[in-house]
């Protein structure tokens, strides 16, 4: 169970049974569908997932596992339908595994510049995600940034961050349940 979201729970995504029951029966639906791509949402479970359900890997083996995960899964597609697009949600600390930029499109990226909410984002681990986000861009992969905030001024701020890192950017409410001003 991961005590963030009380709802969800995290899975041994290195198991062959997750791939075979789970990851590949969903790929295969998106790309019966004609979806363009898949959006790969929380592939920080590596870095959140208690070591006691890990069967004795340690951090750095749960990073591996996923890079190979999130490598797979665009193998695979890419197979079936060349320019299909791979877009990872966050760690982009990720991109130091061999073989993982290269599998990837682009990248999602939340709090760069402003935690939830109008926080700005200050701790050692915002300056990290940066320096990684800023090296998969100028990898040639796109960047798409959300940060949270509602003061005009911390908009603002987000807005000017992203024109001047070309990242294509939101900045909007956490619980993303209503629209908030696009960036000019």
């Amino acid at each position: 169970r991961w005590a963030e979201w009380p709802d969800e729970y995290f899975v041994r995504y290195w198991d062959e049974r997750w791939w075979e029951r789970v990851v590949a029966p969903r790929l295969d639906r998106a790309l019966a569908a004609g979806f363009d791509g898949v959006y790969l949402d929380t592939p920080l479970a590596y870095e959140e997932l208690d070591l006691a359900h890990a069967g004795g890997r340690n951090r750095q083996d749960l990073a591996r596992a996923m890079a190979d995960l999130v490598i797979r899964i665009s193998r695979y597609a890419k197979r079936q339908r060349p320019g299909f697009l791979v877009v990872p949600q966050n760690s982009p600390e990720l991109r130091v595994q061999a073989g993982y930029p290269e599998a990837i499109d682009g990248i999602g990226v939340e709090e760069l510049f402003f935690q939830a909410t109008d926080q700005r984002c200050t701790a050692d681990y915002c300056a990290e995600n940066l320096e990684h986000t800023r090296a998969l861009r100028d990898a040639g992969k796109f960047v798409l940034a959300v940060d949270y905030a509602a003061r005009d001024r911390n908009v603002r701020s987000a807005c000017e961050h992203y024109r001047s890192e070309r990242f294509v950017g939101y900045v909007g409410p956490r619980d993303l349940d209503r629209i908030g001003t696009p960036c000019p």
